[in-house]
């Protein structure tokens, strides 16, 4: 329990609740749009997306399938174009992800579509009341190589490579829920519909798609909200989804809330009820005969006999009979939240409820860069707060001289540019795995690059010292608006490399969209192995002479025990 009122959590880590964000600051995004940084941290999940639960807590984009996606703004591959427009004689430079990499993620989405829909289809058209499917990855324009600047082009990928996490994450629903419903038979049935080589499915169940045992980001589901019309779907009416997360099996740490009044006055989903993960009046009194601001009332799973074999049950009056962990203390996580930043411990934080059996360095804090002036384990604000009392004793010593350039500086900043070859230092807070920002020094000219990726919000000056700090964690809520991606109407502009034409016909061809179903479904097999032989670099020669797909470099052999068991379910 917290100031916030009572949390269960279940499977991950009781320090999240430390520094566990506002359902304002932490909303799960719509089928239509979303923040950076909104895949990264657990959200406040709504019933319509409840599969950004299963999204991988760390790196995704690994492995044959998703290492194309593995890219960051650092290293994406854009490039400038020069437009050339009927009846003009100027080039304006423009940007775009180089072909080859728009042509795998053309490719890899429009099949990752295709597994999805005939996965939905296998279990019957629709998942569940109120879930929606998000926007496809190339709604964010990675095929339009028609950005203002480099920047710009950059931002567009990384959105676009993004969108693909819920999309991944969809079909990761879909593993679990037909191995629930049909575990022998419905792999042989996707292949069979879909026509995909065995390869796919095999990469596609080894990735951070398909492999159960990885850990996930989870998520906080309200309880106590309230139907505001007949039609209004809530956190809980993702009640069909808790039995097959509950108990553990698959790695998803979920923290329900139950809120501060007693009795509930909201029904609490069934599932939980089945289980006993629910707090009664005698937990709520213990909780609030401790002192502190965190308190802990543990659990723990044990043997039923009934036809669950499981239920859950408070420890706060003994141990129950056959444990099966947790001991007599605060749990520790098995699944850690990736956006729990490790400070230290507050003193005032300590309670009687607090056992120290809990690390509370569950997760590490990155190495800092040497010079940066950021203290280990340092966060922004903390930071700000530092250096705003560092400045208060310098300005009592200040100067008359000193105190004029000082504000001169301020005046010029205040115009909200980009330092100039003899301006301010910039720093850049780099967001890590885990959800910590790293202080690192940027060039001007990098610097400059990546200023519009702030909003005047993540970007402050500071003139004792004559520097800029940019991080997005100053406003987390807000983001940069996207630069001018051209005028729009493509049929009047096309594309061609950076440099002079020579002629009409080095104008380059536009970039193809993906495939309609039709076309999709009646090449599959085509396509499919273009897909494999990319993931396993298969060089141009190989493909000319028409190479099985089983001929490719990394081709994964398998003996026969395992085919049976990809395409029937049992051996």
């Amino acid at each position: 329990m917290n100031k916030m009122g009572v949390f269960g959590v279940h499977f991950g880590d009781p320090h999240f609740l430390l520094n566990i964000p506002k359902p304002e600051n932490a909303t799960a995004p719509d089928a239509y749009s979303f923040r950076k940084g909104d895949f990264k941290r657990p959200l406040w999940i709504n019933p319509h997306s409840p599969y950004l639960l299963l999204l991988p807590r760390d790196n995704a984009f690994h492995g044959p399938l998703f290492d194309c996606l593995n890219v960051d703004k650092h290293n994406v591959p854009v490039e400038p174009l020069n437009i050339v427009a009927p009846g003009e004689f100027d080039h304006r430079v423009r940007w775009g992800l180089k072909k080859d990499l728009i042509d795998r993620w053309l490719h890899l989405e429009s099949f990752l579509r295709l597994t999805l829909r005939v996965m939905i289809d296998l279990y019957g058209g629709r998942i569940a009341e109120g879930v929606y499917g998000s926007l496809s990855p190339i709604s964010y324009c990675y095929t339009k190589r028609n950005a203002d600047s480099r920047s710009a082009a950059v931002k567009i990928a990384l959105r676009s490579r993004d969108a693909f996490l819920p999309l991944m994450a969809q079909i990761t629903l879909m593993f679990i829920l037909l191995d629930a419903r049909d575990p022998k038979h419905w792999r042989d049935r996707l292949q069979g519909r879909t026509q995909l080589h065995w390869q796919w499915m095999t990469d596609l169940k080894r990735s951070a798609v398909g492999d159960m045992s990885i850990d996930r980001l989870g998520g906080i589901i309200d309880l106590t909200l309230a139907k505001e019309h007949a039609d209004h779907y809530l956190p809980r009416h993702i009640h069909w989804l808790l039995p097959h997360l509950l108990g553990g099996k698959h790695r998803v740490p979920l923290y329900f809330f139950y809120g501060k009044d007693f009795p509930f006055k909201e029904p609490i989903p069934e599932p939980l009820v089945a289980v006993g993960f629910v707090p009664d009046a005698d937990d709520l009194q213990y909780l609030h005969s401790l002192d502190g601001s965190l308190v802990f009332s543990p659990w723990a799973i044990y043997k039923t006999g009934s036809s669950a074999q499981w239920a859950y049950r408070s420890l706060r009056n003994g141990e129950p009979s056959s444990p099966m962990s947790f001991g007599a203390s605060a749990p520790p996580s098995p699944h850690p939240a990736a956006s729990f930043s490790a400070l230290p411990f507050p003193t005032a934080e300590r309670s009687s409820g607090y056992k120290e059996g809990v690390d509370v360095h569950a997760v590490a804090f990155p190495a800092v860069e040497p010079g940066s002036d950021q203290k280990e384990g340092e966060d922004v604000h903390t930071f700000m707060e530092r250096r705003r009392l560092r400045n208060e004793k310098h300005a009592q010593h200040e100067s008359a001289k000193a105190r004029k350039a000082r504000l001169d500086r301020e005046a010029h900043a205040s115009k909200g540019a980009s330092p100039g070859k003899s301006g301010a230092h910039v720093f850049i807070w780099d967001e890590e795995e885990g959800g910590f920002f790293i202080r690192r020094a940027y060039n001007r000219v990098r610097a400059a690059e990546l200023w519009d990726e702030f909003t005047p919000a993540q970007r402050i000056y500071d003139s004792f010292s004559n520097q800029w700090d940019l991080c997005t964690a100053l406003a987390p809520s807000e983001e940069a608006e996207p630069e001018s991606f051209g005028d729009g109407n493509d049929d009047y502009e096309d594309f061609m490399p950076f440099h002079p034409p020579i002629s009409a016909t080095e104008v380059m061809p536009s970039i193809p969209d993906v495939p309609g179903r039709d076309t999709l479904e009646a090449e599959t097999g085509e396509r499919a192995a273009q897909v494999l032989e990319r993931a396993y670099d298969l060089e141009p020669a190989d493909r000319d002479r028409g190479a099985d797909v089983e001929t490719l470099p990394g081709w994964q052999k398998q003996d026969v025990q395992t085919n049976i068991s990809l395409r029937f379910g049992f051996t």
